[in-house]
């Protein structure tokens, strides 16, 4: 039998681990290739205090050692591979982190993006500070839009700083505030006036002064009365004077951002097309019909319609979008009830999905914490994964209305065809109604179809397909 490609590591090194413990990981990572994170998860993983399950791993390693005339207790015979800290976060780096291939070599791309979870190949985690710009596109269009925005905002706001750079020169120097009147550092170079004198204000009162934000009294004051004459008011006022050309740098430095604000929605929609161009996605294949019949959830429906318009059309994927988010929802919330489940049984019990009133059984408490925060405890568990089980069979009986279609063609140049054809103006379907195309690019020879370019995949949010556009407006500022 062929030895698998895997690599015998512990928890900790070899070198920093006082207790022998093996871990099959597939993965061959050196520390300096981990995240810091990592690195202090092993360090600190000698402690008990810090990682409870050290010496789970021993008790199996010595149950394992054991032969069968020795195993006495039904548990023996239960080979169940406590958990490792260190497996959890090669998980999480080869997982859920994204790593490029260490050996790739091309003229267009530095990295190549590697697929979640592998190991036959050398992969590392991406640079921090060392990925280059054009390479946030294997991201996402919006992840590279995203720094892309980040950057040039910056260099505008340095920009505009260096532009009022004069006025706070001004502001800084004795022409505006003497010195030895306020030395404070955190108030150089600001507009704070701290050349203050006392004046007379007939007309000022003190509720004026109480009523505005801050309310405060140290810039009011006034006389006493002597029964002939009324109280004298007085409030403070700064001398500091400030002039037109003073002020000219910072209405410049306004209608600069102003300007590059409203050049930067040009240069954005550029780099995506941009960006777009240079990574090929399932984006640049696919379309989307955004107003299809309620009734039409038949691929193959579909696949004939464009087939028969559209020469050497050929659709390797057709998606039918339906209005079951409530079943989505169910399913999606059991699966998180299964999970929790299986989270409380022993680690020396085999987790057993087709017995879940058992695993209930033999759950194990919750925590304070969990408890404080209202989570499930096994029993609580089985009885909501037993209602949902009743709601998602009612709900699989109904029959969904169709939303939306996705689909997918062999080659870019069908995509585009497609998209020019069904391209007629808003105004044209509006004044022209179902004429605005001919019959044969009419679904059913009366639908007028809405095919637009879809987002990427990573884009859609699948579950809120069915939602109108009023819902979608909605939650689009949140």
């Amino acid at each position: 039998m062929a030895e698998k490609p895997t690599e015998t590591t512990g928890l900790l090194s070899n070198s920093a681990s006082h207790w022998n413990t093996r871990v099959e990981n597939p993965y061959k990572d050196e520390p300096k290739h981990m995240t810091w994170g990592r690195r202090i998860a092993r360090s600190l993983s000698k402690y008990k205090w810090y990682y409870p399950n050290r010496d789970v791993r021993a008790e199996y390693e010595k149950n394992l050692a054991k032969t069968d005339e020795e195993k006495t207790r039904a548990l023996d015979f239960v080979e169940v591979v406590p958990p490792s800290l260190d497996m959890a976060w090669s998980y999480f780096e080869h997982i859920t982190l994204p790593r490029y291939l260490v050996n790739h070599k091309s003229d267009k791309d530095q990295f190549e993006r590697a697929q979640p979870g592998r190991f036959d190949v050398e992969t590392r985690l991406y640079p921090v500070w060392g990925t280059p710009e054009s390479e946030l596109a294997d991201f996402g269009i919006g992840v590279g839009i995203y720094f892309y925005m980040l950057r040039v905002l910056a260099v505008i706001m340095l920009i505009a700083g260096l532009i009022h750079f004069p006025m706070y020169e001004y502001f800084s120097s004795t022409d505006y505030t003497p010195p030895g009147e306020d030395d404070s550092f955190f108030l150089k170079s600001s507009a704070v006036c701290a050349e203050t004198e006392w004046a007379a204000c007939p007309n000022c009162t003190k509720k004026d002064w109480l009523m505005s934000y801050p309310s405060t009294l140290e810039g009011f004051a006034s006389t006493s009365s002597d029964g002939d004459s009324e109280p004298l008011t007085f409030i403070k006022v700064n001398d500091c004077e400030i002039g037109y050309m003073e002020t000219l740098p910072a209405y410049i430095a306004f209608i600069f951002i102003v300007i590059s604000i409203t050049l930067l929605r040009k240069w954005s929609r550029d780099k995506e097309k941009e960006i777009d161009d240079a990574e090929q996605t399932a984006q640049d294949y696919s379309v989307c019909v955004m107003n299809p019949p309620k009734d039409a959830r038949d691929p193959e429906e579909w696949r004939e319609f464009f087939v028969k318009n559209f020469e050497d059309c050929q659709i390797a994927c057709c998606t039918i979008a339906v209005d079951n988010e409530e079943l989505v929802r169910a399913l999606s919330q059991r699966r998180d009830y299964l999970l929790q489940l299986e989270m409380l049984t022993p680690c020396d019990i085999k987790f057993n999905k087709n017995n879940l009133k058992e695993m209930a059984e033999v759950a194990l408490p919750l925590s304070l914490y969990k408890w404080m925060t209202a989570y499930y405890n096994g029993k609580q568990l089985y009885k909501a994964i037993v209602e949902l089980d009743k709601k998602i069979e009612d709900l699989s009986h109904f029959s969904h209305d169709c939303t939306s279609v996705f689909l997918s063609f062999e080659t870019e140049a069908t995509q585009q065809a497609v998209l020019e054809a069904f391209s007629t103006r808003n105004c044209s379907k509006f004044c022209c109604g179902k004429h605005a195309l001919p019959k044969n690019l009419r679904f059913r020879g009366k639908h007028l179809l809405n095919i637009v370019e879809p987002a990427e995949p990573d884009s859609v949010r699948w579950q809120d397909l069915d939602e109108t556009r009023l819902v979608r407006g909605r939650f689009n500022p949140l």
